[in-house]
């Protein structure tokens, strides 16, 4: 079943003008236990990036472009995020919250039953050196305890996309859903003002 829906996402996606032969789209998307309202707050390298909800508002589509030449990234969720700066107020590093869970994600290569090269990550879970945030991670502000893991998807080795695993959240009851998106957005106001918003790829 997710195959089927990834490759309707694939079939309906036009790639923007401004990719080029060294970068490729990254997909990603977060599913949720049930409909949901609300903004969500996801961030990579500097950027905010705004999802596209299915119509069913459970599960919120992500994209954003980034070197073909990657092939490890991270996968971050924390309840908030605070920066370090130089004496000149430069933006030297992110750190998370000490309450997260972060995934890093390795880029593999593997040989399915009709002998064809699937692409896929391999993904173990991490632990952040003095809480330092890498360069190359997608961030999602939200309640960590309520993430129920990631499920790794597939792509052809000749797209010219990659897909991100997508992001579970746990069946909870709707008050405390509704709860930690509200927290996180009223967290997220001075963070958003060191990153630009980002629309999703192709709108």
């Amino acid at each position: 079943m997710k195959k089927i829906f990834y490759l309707l996402m694939l079939c309906s996606l036009s790639l923007p003008s401004h990719t080029s032969d060294s970068t490729k789209l990254f997909l990603g998307s977060i599913k949720f236990p049930e409909h949901i309202h609300g903004d969500l707050c996801l961030y990579y390298k500097g950027q905010k990036i705004q999802p596209e909800w299915s119509s069913n508002n459970t599960v919120a589509q992500f994209s954003f472009l980034e070197s073909k030449y990657t092939h490890e990234m991270f996968i971050l969720v924390c309840d908030n995020i605070s920066y370090q700066t130089s004496q000149t107020n430069t933006v030297q590093c992110l750190q998370a919250a000490d309450n997260y869970q972060c995934y890093k994600l390795l880029a593999q290569r593997t040989e399915n039953e009709q002998g064809f090269t699937e692409c896929s990550w391999s993904v173990q879970k991490c632990t952040l050196e003095n809480n330092n945030i890498p360069d190359n991670t997608f961030i999602f502000l939200f309640n960590p305890t309520f993430i129920d893991g990631l499920q790794v998807q597939t792509w052809n080795s000749d797209n010219t996309l990659r897909v991100l695993p997508t992001i579970n959240i746990k069946s909870i009851q709707t008050k405390d859903l509704t709860r930690t998106m509200t927290i996180a957005r009223l967290t997220a106001i001075d963070i958003d003002l060191l990153h630009s918003k980002v629309l999703p790829q192709g709108s």
